[in-house]
This record gives C-alpha cells, structure tokens and sequence, in this order.
C-alpha cells in the first residue's frame, strides 16, 4: 500500500461561455482523441502540446480513462527528466539506458499524475506526483484548443479542511509536532540536564527546538472535542505570533482515516491509499495500467466523498 498525497482545486470556466465544461470536454475528446487499448482496457489519449514543442518536458499527455455527465476521471503523463532513471540488472548491477536514442525519438518515460473531476460541483482531485502535471494540465484540456484563460483552477485553501475536523464532534489527535526557536530555556534544562553555559551557547546560536508528541499503538493523545479544539487553538495563536516554525498534527473522525493536517500550509491536503502491487503465489506483481486504474479511481472518489461536504460549504 503507498500513501498518496491529493490536492483539491476549484475549477472555474470564463464567465460568458456557450458551452458547459462538460460539453467542452466531450467535443475535443471526439475531436481530438486518439483510442488505445481494447475492450475495458480502452483509452483516449491527447497531446496537450503543440506539434512543434521542443522542450520534452512541455510534452504533456492527458489520458481520458472515463468520461460521463457526472465525472472526468484521467491521467497527465509529463516527461520524466533526462538523465533521472535507469534500467538496472539486480543480478549482475549493470545500469542499461531505459531507452535507445533511436527509441526515443518515438517513446519516452513519463510520470504520472491521476485526477478526479466532478461536474456538478466544479472540484477537481489530483494527485501529486513530484515532477508531474500539475492542475495547471487539467486547464490546458480546454485552454490548448480554445485560449488561454477560458478554464482556471484555484486551490482550496488549507483552513477549509482543517476547520472540518476542528467542528467535528468526534475528532482525535494521535499526535502533535511543532518547532519553535522561542523555547524556554528551563524547559530544555529540565529535559536535557544541560548546564547554564551549554543553555547560553545554543540560544546565541539560534537553534530552534523541535517537539513530537505521539500516543501509543491504538490510543490518541487527546481525544476530546473541547481539548481537541484548545489544543488546535493554541497552535494556530502560536503560528499567528510566530513563535512556532512548524506545526502539525494527525489525527481522525468517526469517519475518516487519519490525515496530517499541516498549520502552516496555504493549502489543503489529503491522502489516499493505493496499492501499487499483489501477490500471486507468494511473490510480489507490480499492478499494470488497468489494476492502478482502478485503485485510482476507487481512491479517488472516496477522497472526494469524504470532503464533498466541506465544498458544498465553500461554495456557499
């Protein structure tokens, strides 16, 4: 099982349009698509880039997975940068090109980036590939075939999800981490016995003192929603007054897995769980193309089912 991380954008189309998104979209899938695959593993691709781009890593492909009046579920392959991976022989450890020179004149390696869209609320699910496509992509869908500016994307700021689970009556925190170059320094004799001239040189030195709080397997650290709520309260005033560096805590609801909801994050964040491989008598398969896509999408949908309370608020 890996953890993914997804960030959740609020999509707008330019004020004036004749056309819905959704329209928009299912013309230039049938205009511009291209089928792959056979049977359920069938797929439209477009190049969201134009024929002459030079530049590899602007060579960005969308993948139409499915597409109805309800959701708009795909992938954004982006090229991986040149000279990052390798094919290795784990028996002998020599490291092989991935490809030819003359196989990538045709091919090339491409990371990935899932993404969940639901029309009827305008909010887009991506996850969060580290050198992928980023939303930007899922803009270019529409804004590479009609001009820049008819499709934008704005992220939902961090506060909407944390204040979700500050009101819940059922939230729990497992564990709390915060760094803060202010710290006391009777608190750091107490706890690390140091003497005063030790105390003296790291406060002339600026360190800053890091704390983790954790509770033991199975249990929280603070599990009711009054002190819940003062704990978050004194670490939001501590980030106000700038006496904190970082601030986190992990916690969860009656009806959500634990998240890590980050202080200090202009924007919201989520996890999702996808299993990345099986095993067929005892030994471990990666999963192909159609076994991630449907990990994905399951994932996906159930991350935007979760918060789709907290869009509706938004929009409001």
């Amino acid at each position: 099982m890996a953890v993914k991380t997804v960030y959740f954008y609020d999509v707008k189309i330019r004020e004036n349009e004749k056309e819905s998104l959704y329209l928009k979209h299912k013309n230039i899938i049938e205009k511009h698509g291209k089928k792959h695959g056979k049977s359920k593993s069938e797929y439209i691709s477009i190049n969201l880039y134009d024929k002459n781009e030079e530049d590899d890593e602007k060579r960005i492909v969308l993948d139409v997975l499915e597409h109805n009046k309800t959701f708009f579920f795909g992938r954004l392959g982006r090229p991986s940068k040149a000279g990052t991976i390798g094919k290795r022989d784990y028996e002998s450890g020599s490291l092989e090109d991935v490809l030819t020179a003359e196989e990538e004149i045709k091919r090339g390696i491409q990371l990935v980036n899932y993404f969940y869209f639901v029309y009827s609320s305008n909010i887009l699910c991506i996850t969060n590939t580290k050198g992928g496509a980023k939303h930007f992509s899922f803009n270019d869908i529409v804004n590479i075939f009609e001009g820049e500016g008819v499709v934008s994307s704005f992220p939902i700021p961090n506060e909407y999800g944390l204040n979700a689970f500050y009101k819940n009556d059922y939230s729990k925190i497992k564990s709390i981490e915060f760094e803060s170059a202010d710290i006391d320094s009777s608190f750091l004799k107490h706890i690390l016995n140091l003497d005063d001239k030790t105390l003296l040189q790291m406060q002339e030195n600026k360190n800053k003192v890091g704390i983790y709080l954790k509770a033991d397997r199975d249990k929280f650290i603070l599990d009711n929603k009054d002190v819940v709520r003062n704990a978050i309260d004194s670490l939001k005033e501590g980030v106000k007054a700038k006496k904190l560096n970082k601030a986190k805590i992990k916690g969860s609801t009656k009806n959500e897995k634990k998240q890590e909801y980050d202080l200090m994050s202009l924007y919201y964040k989520y996890t999702i769980d996808v299993k990345l491989y099986r095993y067929e008598n005892g030994r471990k398969h990666s999963h192909d193309l159609e076994e991630l896509k449907t990990e994905y999408l399951s994932a996906l949908k159930t991350a935007y089912n979760e918060k789709k309370e907290i869009f509706s608020k938004m929009k409001k």
